[in-house]
Parts: structure tokens; C-alpha cells; sequence
């Protein structure tokens, strides 16, 4: 089952993500969606720059408990790495 969540920065104008780096080699992302533009704080959450992100989780998972972390690489000074905890349960 894929997810798709949202990364957003609260202080960067221009946030980036430069690359992703999976703990496991069935842990997967890929960028669906980019709202780029200048970050104007009265701006709606919605129009504010972000990045939708898709996990995924290959077959080759093996059944049962399943834990890693998704990591994304970004331009921003004050984070710059996003750890994403990815667990659950393979049946």
C-alpha cells in the first residue's frame, strides 16, 4: 500500500529537497506533486511551498513487522535532513 504525505518548510523561501536515501531497499519515495513560489507567511497552508511524496513499499518486503526510515535531503539551514519512520505489518 502506497502513502502519499507532504513536506513543507515553516522558515525557507525557496525549500528544496535534493535527494532521498531509504534505510531499507524496499522503502521507496517518489515526488508526485511540487508547489513551488515565494513563502508568504499570511499565505494559505495549501499555497505555501511543499512537496507531495509517495511511499512506497516494494514486494520484496518480507511478511510480517516491517521498520525502516526514509530520509530526504533538503537545502534547508535548519533541517537539513527529513527522517520519515516507515513501520507496519506485511500479511
Amino acid at each position: 500500500m502506497n502513502k502519499i504525505i507532504t513536506i513543507k518548510s515553516q522558515t525557507e523561501p525557496d525549500f528544496k529537497i535534493k535527494k532521498k536515501t531509504p534505510s531499507k531497499s524496499f522503502i521507496d519515495a517518489k515526488i508526485v506533486g511540487e508547489k513551488s513560489g515565494e513563502y508568504i507567511i499570511e499565505k494559505r497552508e495549501s499555497e505555501k511551498p511543499h512537496y507531495l511524496i509517495e511511499i512506497i513499499l516494494h514486494s520484496e518486503a518480507a511478511i510480517g513487522n516491517i521498520g525502516g526510515v526514509l530520509e530526504h535531503h533538503t537545502n534547508s539551514i535548519t533541517q537539513s535532513v527529513i527522517r520519515i519512520p516507515i513501520f507496519g505489518e506485511i500479511e
